[in-house]
């Protein structure tokens, strides 16, 4: 994982792929932990192929990850937010493959997942509005502005109140959100709206450049 958030995709690969074999090794159905592992393996490798444009195995790996995800949170109910993750991933992938009503089917149930859960963790509030920010990418590339435009603002009111709290956080987010905003409210050709978007969109990103 830490070379892959360093964006060693290769390397990191190939210890996917050593992780993946010792599962299905030991996998044992009855056993939770081993699901798990196996599980949490195939979305590994599907973010590995999803990084390589192999997107038809990005899905398999993603979609057979879902189905053990889902069958561990029927036993335990803390593996929910593992189903959030997977469904948001592959609505993602689904986005980039066109399959739009696929994509939404999947980010809507990632949100509700999401939705239930940040009433308990306010940390998973963040995973709601980037499902959020999904949805509204695939409205709006169904014509949907109307439903886009409505979870951007949504997204955008609950950043925002995160932002005041700690805005060493969530600035950068509350600056790309309102940039989406905008783009969003150009379609409408709302000009005063848009425009005031995009300055404080552009303000936000000049402090932020300021600090790094």
């Amino acid at each position: 994982n830490f070379l892959y958030d360093n964006r060693q995709f290769h390397l990191a690969g190939e210890y996917y792929w050593q992780i993946l074999t010792l599962s299905k090794e030991v996998y044992n159905e009855g056993s939770i932990i081993s699901k798990k592992s196996y599980a949490d393996a195939l979305y590994s490798i599907a973010l590995y192929h999803e990084e390589y444009n192999e997107l038809e195995e990005a899905q398999r790996c993603y979609e057979l990850a879902l189905k053990y995800r889902r069958e561990l949170a029927k036993v335990q109910e803390k593996y929910v937010r593992d189903i959030a993750k997977t469904l948001n991933n592959l609505g993602n992938l689904h986005k980039t493959l066109y399959d739009f009503n696929k994509a939404e089917k999947c980010l809507r149930e990632s949100y509700s997942i999401y939705k239930s859960l940040s009433r308990d963790d306010a940390k998973l509030k963040i995973h709601q509005i980037i499902v959020l920010r999904n949805l509204a990418l695939v409205h709006g590339l169904l014509g949907d502005d109307y439903a886009a435009i409505k979870e951007i603002k949504t997204a955008l009111d609950i950043i925002s109140s995160l932002a005041l709290k700690d805005p060493e956080e969530y600035n950068c987010d509350l600056a790309y959100l309102l940039l989406d905003y905008a783009a969003l409210y150009s379609k409408k050709v709302n000009y005063r709206e848009t425009m005031s978007k995009y300055q404080e969109s552009l303000s936000m990103f000049r402090n932020l450049s300021k600090l790094n």
